[in-house]
């Protein structure tokens, strides 16, 4: 069900080509993890909202990951 959903969502998009090529999703991965802004904007979300307060950032990347083994 969750593959379906990505790949309805990315042709809906109009990004099902760049969802769909392993190397590209491992380099925005990648890019997601090294990015202090989003670190940052992560931090100031789980200010904000108190079911993320315990959610590393680190663990959000770790669950993207494995979404990506589950679609591939």
């Amino acid at each position: 069900m969750l593959t379906l959903t990505i790949k309805e969502t990315s042709k809906h998009r109009g990004t099902f080509d760049i969802i769909n090529d392993k190397n590209i999703v491992k380099d925005v991965i990648n890019s997601i993890q090294n990015d202090n802004f989003l670190k940052e904007q992560w931090n100031k979300y789980q200010c904000s909202y108190e079911y993320a307060k315990d959610i590393k950032y680190e663990q959000l990347i770790h669950s993207i990951s494995s979404i990506k083994e589950i679609y591939f």
